[in-house]
């Protein structure tokens, strides 16, 4: 256990930022805030030295909503003597609230030699529970002045099937691992799984945890008290054996495990500011029908366009796969400015648009999925696709959603093209195949739009002031690279089938049987677990590129 220093560490982990005042904040840093001190306000909890830690050992008895396996005891779970709060040794007790849905009693208690609570739960159903502190002897409650619960292993099935909630409406602070896999709530109650797991994968105690183990890990940080709700829901589709959920009254992150990242809690402010006036336009003599530099990238996401060339030589294009907010371009004189966020494409090693930002002098809209934040009322033109063209005509962004609005990276992904008259050499759209992390205190996003991806986006989240956002974890650039053949492997998809699949993007489409870009159709369809519909999505976008390029496409 650590205690000062856990306090002034937990000062770089990121948080989520709720506040009202976000948009005000985002202006201020796009002017190039320079922040001179800064006032961190109360953190919770303010020292891991005051957390209890319990630990479950065999219950003395289990007959959780009275379906056994001890059908003649009280309807609840006890565990005894899980450790001491508040100088009395206590007895934790899980009761439900309302109906419950158990296919599996026999699993209810602990993970055999383990002190790792379990409770098994029906697809398809969701289990309401108190969990309480009593006092071991006089069985009377005892009262935490704050605690932490633990959920573990949570994950899914095949294709999301048995998806995984956990919520805890009294949470007043959420801790994940930086990478985390799970997505989070916006009020930062909640965590759901969105990566398949097996059994041999399951953790054997909170000291031995491994990436991928705490990539599926929740702390949740509750307020006083001497019992807590917490809900476990399990998706459809309904098989026999349903699901199991891991649990510990331990803060694991971040008092056992360092670091991690944090979601919620006292918001940092700034107490003084300088700031400069950013260009709206470089003075060019633009047109929307001249002849641009374009960017252009489909997918997950694979690079047909950069500003260093075009199709058909597509010799030069490539895939780029990091993690978080990229930058994809800014204009010479800095008035434009273009940034993306890239998501794990179901949960695998290749990434997808999931958002794009674009600024103007210091006017900013971002666009995420279908929503779209433009206070700044920059010029965007249609439904989906938007095109968003600077007040110079200078810079133009197309910018297609495929899919169904939901989990950022399953449901739906991103395709873009952007046209730029006089380009910086610097963002991925330069070519030259590098990520390219925005620096801090030049994120687009607000903190607010961060918090509701970063869990989900495996990057983590951001501490209230988007100037103390570290992108240190949010690439991908040093792993083995993703190719469609190791995309097919890990989905359990023939490549020969994933190929006849996408022989339909090859015959619609003028370039599509360019080796590149039918592989990267490959690829695409493999990442998506087999969705016909990533093909046609495809095509969609490949038939704009080139028609924008002035070619005839194929007869559809």
């Amino acid at each position: 256990m650590r205690s000062t220093t856990w306090a002034i560490a937990v000062l770089a982990t990121w948080v989520a930022d709720t506040n009202a005042n976000d948009s005000l904040e985002l202006l201020q840093v796009h002017a190039k805030r320079h922040k001179s001190t800064v006032d961190v306000g109360d953190w919770w909890p303010t020292d891991c030295g005051e957390t209890p830690s319990l630990k479950l050992d065999t219950p003395r008895y289990s007959n959780l909503g009275g379906v056994g396996p001890d059908a003649d005891s009280p309807t609840e779970i006890v565990y005894p003597e899980a450790g001491v709060v508040d100088g009395a040794t206590v007895d934790v007790v899980v009761k439900s609230v309302g109906d419950v849905t158990i296919p599996n009693p026999g699993m209810n208690g602990v993970k055999p030699g383990t002190n790792l609570g379990r409770l098994s739960v029906g697809t398809g159903s969701e289990v309401s529970l108190s969990i309480s502190l009593v006092d071991s002897e006089s069985k009377e409650p005892v009262t935490a002045k704050f605690m932490a619960l633990t959920f573990l292993d949570i994950d899914e099935g095949t294709g999301g099937n048995g998806r995984c909630t956990v919520r805890v409406p009294g949470a007043t602070d959420l801790f994940t691992s930086a990478t985390t896999e799970l997505s989070l709530s916006d009020d930062c109650t909640g965590a759901t799984s969105s990566t398949k797991g097996v059994g041999k994968d399951n953790p054997e105690s909170v000291d031995t945890l491994n990436d991928l183990q705490l990539r599926r890990t929740v702390t949740f940080i509750v307020g006083s008290g001497s019992s807590w709700s917490a809900t476990l829901k399990v998706g459809d589709p309904v098989i026999k054996s349903g699901r199991v959920f891991m649990f510990t009254l331990q803060p694991v992150i971040p008092c056992i495990v360092d670091g991690g990242s944090r979601c919620g809690g006292a918001r940092p402010t700034t107490t003084t500011t300088t700031t400069t006036t950013l260009p709206t336009t470089c003075g060019n003599n633009c047109n929307t029908g001249m002849a641009y530099k374009k960017c252009a990238a489909w997918g997950d996401p694979h690079y047909t366009k950069t500003f260093r060339g075009a199709p058909p030589n597509y010799n030069d294009a490539f895939n780029l796969q990091p993690l978080g907010v990229q930058t994809l371009a800014v204009t010479k004189c800095n008035s434009v400015e273009i940034q993306t966020v890239q998501c794990p494409w179901h949960g695998g090693g290749a990434t997808v648009y999931i958002g794009f930002a674009m600024r103007v002098g210091s006017d900013v809209m971002t666009l995420i999925g279908n929503t779209v934040r433009n206070e700044g009322g920059l010029k965007i033109e249609g439904g989906n696709p938007r095109i968003m063209t600077s007040g110079d005509s200078c810079v133009q962004l197309w910018a297609k959603t495929n899919g169904g609005i939901g989990t950022p990276g399953r449901s739906y992904y991103m395709d873009m093209e952007l046209k730029m008259d006089d380009p910086d050499a610097k963002g991925s759209c330069t070519g030259d195949r590098q990520a390219h992390p925005t620096p801090q205190a030049d994120i687009l996003f607000t903190s607010d739009e961060l918090s509701k991806l970063c869990g989900h986006c495996r990057f983590a989240c951001p501490v209230g002031s988007l100037a103390q956002l570290d992108q240190s974890d949010a690439t991908t650039s040093e792993a083995p690279p993703v190719t469609a053949q190791t995309v097919c492997d890990q989905a359990g998809i023939s490549y020969d089938e994933a190929d006849k699949v996408c022989a339909k993007f090859s015959e619609k489409t003028n370039h599509g049987s360019d080796p590149f870009l039918h592989s990267s159709c490959i690829m695409d369809y493999c990442g998506s677990e087999g969705d016909p519909a990533v093909v046609d999505f495809e095509i969609s976008t490949e038939t704009h590129l080139e028609e924008d390029d002035g070619e005839v496409v194929a007869a559809q």
